[in-house]
């Protein structure tokens, strides 16, 4: 469940990074 969460996270992270 954590590893979900923590993938989710990475991911929107990224996106939002490279967003930004």
């Amino acid at each position: 469940k954590l590893a979900l969460v923590l993938c989710s996270v990475l991911r929107d992270r990224d996106r939002y990074r490279e967003r930004h």
